[in-house]
């Protein structure tokens, strides 16, 4: 069986060390010599290739990143997801209303 990384699109052309797809992520470390020190592939390309190696993927193909925030949001109470839902409508009205001005 393929490693998830080898199944990466950017994979032969990719010198991230630090790469969401490896087993070993986010154990990797990234030197600031590299020529490139954060991965490039589309958060769904490496969902997508994620879902094939689900069980040797310790942060399912997310970056630390993504992943802390996917757990805070999935660990909100109903009073966050509500507070959230509110401060997005009152920026859609800010939003609105500049256009209206502009």
């Amino acid at each position: 069986m393929t490693t998830p990384y080898k199944n990466c699109p950017r994979f032969e052309k990719c010198s991230v060390n630090a790469c969401p797809l490896h087993p070993d992520y986010p154990k990797l470390l990234t030197s600031p010599l590299d020529p490139e020190t954060v991965c490039k592939a589309q958060r769904t390309t490496r969902l997508a290739i994620a879902k094939q190696f689900h069980e040797s993927l310790r942060l399912g193909g997310l970056t630390v990143k993504e992943h802390r925030k996917k757990t805070r949001r999935e660990n909100r109470s109903p009073m966050e997801i509500q507070k959230a839902i509110e401060w997005g409508k009152k920026m859609r009205e800010i939003k609105a209303l500049k256009s209206l001005e502009a």
